[in-house]
């Protein structure tokens, strides 16, 4: 299979052919199922093949705000509301002046405003010098600002609502590359809208943590909108949050776009053929996985793994994210033995729930799983593919064929973890290759259940260029699937197992699928409060944690010191590495190590100072930092004071610390 490129001589577009080396025309193919056709622009050409990138139906409902957006805000993204539009466009960049920088948009998601008629005509008059003094000199008029859709603005034009603006161009679940304008050091109210700078192409040594997280928020809006590939806008807010203000599929093109996308579709092309040769040697697929837990007392209050555990390893701990960029670990996690096949899978989790057992010696607490168990906790049920290429049709398969069936086992809490966590098309590389797919919730409840997520995720794997079934490309079934409504589910999932049954490695795991199905159409959930050691036979297994204490439990960020952890640093005979992230770095940007197979890594990287102590080089906000005597007091109303082990490199040091709770 080929990539071909459908178009209509969109303005622009004449600059990406002259570069491709792919087939490209007017109209599809003779036989277009020997073909990924992408769609560029408003094509007239249906999207009846099997492989179709950027369909025209998706490609309209992208120009239309009123459905997008809505879109976007059900998967937890902001949009930008209408009233916050400024006239100076979608600010996507188009040409380049001398220096490299990215002038805003001539003519790219171009409103109808003066600023883009005085754009559009100093590009016609020539040189990107005389068009940046005419909107200079335009942004300083006064007679500006009485402009009819700019009228009335006036606290918006003295305080821009943006302290960074990014314009992403994406390709096939990649960003290709980040442009910025920045609007000055965090505070920029004297700088009028539009005229805080040029957009620059950033350098990928030096991105800050606003751009790439603009990099996962544009290519999660392409997913989640049905689209491909295509630029977004977006920008910062004062308070650090990431608005998404536009969506084009189909861009204006420059230079420096129209090679950033040839590029990125002779790699599609290229993926597609190494493809073909590799199921022609039936490359065997490789499943791994992760899922997480909490330990929890019998009413309710969570303890945290890292006083049992290890952040590395076959059983770990693994961490939570605060408001703050602070991290903290309480969950645990489990990284088995990678496995072809699932049931192998499935005995691999239960010697690392049996090493878990071993580790975490308190008998009076209980193992919960699940998605949201304890609120402010969620919980993850990730998996690991690699033999396989990651594509946008694999993960739409995984969402609609995995993820929305599992809704029918759900408890009540488990929809809570939504749309923040188990949010559509969630996913991250792998340095080994291959793909995490992360949306669905811990599935750790019990090993049928386990069994049956990894049976259906291997049929996927192997099947997913013949199904044809996508409903969440529809706004009502997204709805459904976030707000977890089963009942109207139920008929989705029955005529999307309808499709499953006939493949032909249908029947190698039918007696595990067809018991799953069942219980799936039942539409029994999962108990998220119930310890789920008796399920998977180990003992003891704790009593389900109280309902009332499930109310009094809350997430990390709840103050007056409820959550209480005894770290315990390292047991006998073990090496334990200082420096604790809880930096600003995100969950989402964490290196890790520890290669476990082919399927790669699951462990963090644990840094170590150069005595192997706790030292001046560990700090927690503002709070407090760890000293060199490897003391940590934390300050404030409510606070919990820890005095922590001092651990030396190679020493087998134990040494429980002690908490008390400071009342306000």
């Amino acid at each position: 299979m080929n990539a071909f490129l459908c178009h209509r001589f969109e303005p622009g577009v004449e600059l990406l052919l002259g570069k491709l080396r792919i087939a490209h025309g007017t109209a599809l193919p003779a036989d277009p199922e020997r073909f990924a056709i992408i769609h560029w622009g408003h094509s007239s050409s249906p999207a009846a093949h099997s492989e179709a990138l950027n369909p025209p139906e998706m490609v309209s409902r992208a120009s239309r705000p009123s459905e997008w957006k809505p879109l976007l805000q059900l998967g937890g993204q902001l949009t930008e509301p209408a009233e916050m539009r400024r006239n100076f466009g979608s600010g996507q960049p188009v040409e380049a002046d001398g220096d490299g920088e990215l002038l805003p948009a001539a003519g790219i998601g171009a409103g109808q405003d003066s600023s883009h008629r005085t754009a559009r005509s100093a590009h016609r008059r020539g040189g990107a010098a005389r068009m940046r003094d005419d909107l200079a000199h335009t942004r300083d008029n006064p007679e500006y600002h009485d402009h009819p859709e700019y009228r009335g603005r006036s606290a918006y034009r003295d305080h821009p609502a943006y302290t960074r603006e990014y314009v992403v161009p994406v390709f096939h679940l990649q960003a290709l590359t980040v442009f910025e304008r920045a609007a000055g050091p965090l505070i920029s109210s004297h700088l009028k809208p539009g005229f805080a700078g040029r957009f620059r192409e950033l350098d990928p040594a030096f991105r800050s943590h606003y751009a790439d997280k603009a990099r996962r928020e544009a290519v999660r809006a392409i997913y989640t909108l049905g689209l491909d590939f295509g630029t977004v806008s977006l920008g910062v807010l004062p308070d650090g949050r990431l608005v998404v203000r536009s969506v084009n599929p189909s861009p204006r093109l420059n230079e420096r776009l129209a090679d950033l996308f040839a590029e990125a579709i002779h790699r599609f092309d290229e993926e597609l053929e190494r493809e073909c040769r590799e199921r022609r040697r039936d490359t065997e697929i490789l499943l791994g996985t992760d899922p997480e837990f909490l330990l929890c007392t019998h009413d309710g209050q969570v303890v945290f793994a890292s006083n049992f555990l290890q952040r590395s390893g076959e059983v770990g701990c693994d961490s939570i994210v605060l408001p703050d960029r602070r991290r903290l670990f309480p969950l645990a996690e489990l990284r088995p033995a990678p496995a072809v096949e699932p049931e192998q899978l499935v005995r691999n989790l239960r010697l690392s729930l049996r090493k878990a057992a071993r580790l975490i010696r308190d008998d009076g607490l209980a193992w919960v799983a699940g998605g949201m168990p304890v609120r402010g906790f969620p919980l993850g049920g990730h998996i690991h593919l690699s033999g396989v290429r990651l594509s946008a049709r694999l993960l739409r398969v995984l969402d609609n064929y995995l993820s929305l069936p599992l809704v029918l086992l759900e408890d009540e809490s488990t929809r809570e973890r939504r749309p923040n966590y188990g949010f559509l098309g969630d996913f991250r590389r792998k340095p080994h290759g291959g793909f995490e797919y992360r949306t669905p919730p811990s599935w750790l409840v019990s090993p049928f259940i386990a069994a049956g997520v990894l049976a259906l995720t291997r049929l996927l794997a192997e099947h997913y260029r013949e199904l044809k079934q996508f409903p969440l490309q529809s706004a009502e079934i997204q709805k459904l699937y976030y707000s977890g409504d089963k009942r109207q589910l139920l008929p989705v999932v029955r005529k999307l197992w309808e499709e499953l049954e006939p493949l032909p490695a249908y029947a190698r795991y039918a007696h595990i699928l067809d018991r799953f199905k069942e219980r799936l159409f039942r539409l029994q959930g999962w108990n998220e409060r119930e310890d789920f050691r008796a399920s998977w036979k180990l003992e003891p297994s704790a009593k389900t944690f109280s309902e009332q204490g499930l109310k009094r439990a809350a997430g990390p960020d709840m103050g007056t010191g409820t959550i209480i952890t005894n770290e315990t640093d390292s047991s006998s005979g073990t090496n334990v590495s200082a420096g604790t992230n809880v930096s600003t770095d995100e969950a989402e940007t964490q290196r890790e190590n520890g290669t476990q197979g082919a399927t790669g890594s699951y462990g963090e990287n644990e840094t170590q100072g150069a005595t192997g102590s706790y030292g001046e080089n560990r700090t927690q906000g503002a709070t407090g930092s760890y000293a060199a005597t490897g003391i940590y007091v934390a300050t404030g109303t409510g606070a919990i004071v820890t005095q922590g082990a001092i651990v030396r490199t190679g020493a087998a040091v134990r040494k429980k610390s002690t908490v008390r709770k400071v009342q306000p």
